[in-house]
């Protein structure tokens, strides 16, 4: 996952954007809540790994 979003230069901003974009699209496919819990903390344990800066 790093090499992959490497010199992207995520910053924990853009990490926020992007966490939020995916609730709401999660929420408008009305994907029920556990599996949309599942999903966001899946993603969101890559962050250390993704975010550069």
């Amino acid at each position: 996952m790093k090499l992959a979003h490497a010199g992207m230069r995520m910053s924990h901003n853009d990490w926020t954007i992007f966490m939020n974009l995916l609730n709401e699209t999660l929420n408008k496919f009305s994907v029920p809540s556990p599996e949309k819990n599942d999903v966001i903390s899946l993603i969101d344990s890559l962050r250390n790994v993704i975010v550069e800066k």
